[in-house]
């Protein structure tokens, strides 16, 4: 190991929002990284976290922060709608990317991420937490080696609206099944292999009274397999008690995802999984590690790109009232 690999790798933080503050934190701790700078357009917002966290520099203009600091990593934690340029300017300087999901709200744009990432050589990494929870992994595992043929999954995320002004924007977030419910849709892909149509219904019956709201509050999406396999994932942001997770019903078990905790139960017999550490500094060591050992990921953005053709497949599908066949 040269001295290069001993030292803590320089990364950036682009926006600094609730999942921004969450990856400072944790990178202000890790030991093989080192916070060198924020970027944020509220100025004042990047001005505070530099205090809170001891970050070195803060700055208005992600661009000038590059070139200024030359961070060997980006995480880009803008809203949905603002991601392909931070992207763009990351691989123009060759510097390794983590993005937060989903990729994008356009498709022409999720797939222009993709190819600029692949054409400049960066290593890149969606931020799916939900596949780095230790606990979820092992149960994944014993899913798909003793499970045998799955035949169904039920997935949900039934909660409130995200208290930030873009979230009900569609053209800034996507919509809650874009935004949010991607994790859902990550994770029946996970599980249960890639989908090969859609077909749904997306609704606004509760909050058409709010100012500014342009999205669904409820919704219903069917999945089919390119397995064979059927699914359902049902989403709302109006609801008055959050449940998310998902179950799936396989061959010689059912597999229960509570989001905290995940229990596999046989005919006769169950075992649950809980997570030993925190999945984003999972997420975080992971991408760091790649980066520094010059390795994909394992969740990269054309991972990323086929969980988020679920959302948009399941909106177009609502539009045109027929099944949606993916990829895009």
């Amino acid at each position: 190991m040269d001295g290069r690999d001993r030292e803590k790798m320089r990364v950036a933080v682009i926006g600094i929002g609730g999942i921004g503050r969450v990856h400072v934190e944790n990178l202000a701790r890790a030991k093989d990284a080192e916070v060198v700078a924020v970027a944020d357009l509220d100025e004042a917002r990047a001005n505070r976290v530099q205090v809170d966290y001891g970050v070195p520099k803060a700055y208005g203009d992600y661009r000038e922060m590059m070139d200024k600091e030359k961070p060997e990593a980006v995480f880009i934690c803008t809203p949905p709608s603002a991601h392909l340029d931070p992207v763009k300017a990351a691989a123009e300087r060759g510097i390794a990317v983590f993005l937060e999901k989903p990729l994008a709200v356009k498709l022409q744009d999720a797939k222009k991420a993709v190819r600029v990432c692949k054409a400049a050589g960066i290593v890149n990494q969606m931020g799916y937490h939900w596949r780095f929870n230790d606990g979820r992994v092992e149960a994944r595992n014993i899913l798909l080696e003793k499970g045998g043929t799955i035949g169904m999954v039920e997935g949900k995320w039934w909660g409130g609206i995200y208290n930030v002004p873009w979230w009900v924007r569609r053209e800034l977030s996507g919509g809650q099944i874009t935004e949010q419910t991607t994790h859902i849709f990550d994770q029946c892909r996970w599980l249960a292999g890639e989908v090969g149509r859609v077909q749904a219904l997306l609704a606004t019956r509760i909050n058409v009274g709010l100012e500014n709201y342009n999205i669904e509050d409820v919704s219903a999406v069917l999945l089919s397999f390119r397995s064979g396999a059927i699914g359902v994932v049902t989403s709302t942001n109006a609801a008055v008690e959050g449940e998310t997770g998902l179950k799936v019903i396989a061959q010689h078990l059912k597999y229960e995802d509570y989001a905290s905790r995940v229990v596999i139960k046989w005919r006769d017999s169950q075992a649950e999984f809980t997570g030993k550490r925190s999945p984003y500094l999972a997420e975080e060591e992971a991408f760091i590690s790649c980066v520094k050992a010059g390795k994909p990921t394992s969740v990269d953005l054309e991972e990323g790109l086929r969980s988020l053709e679920l959302s948009l497949g399941a909106i177009a599908s609502s539009e045109r009232g027929r099944p949606i066949a993916l990829p895009l």
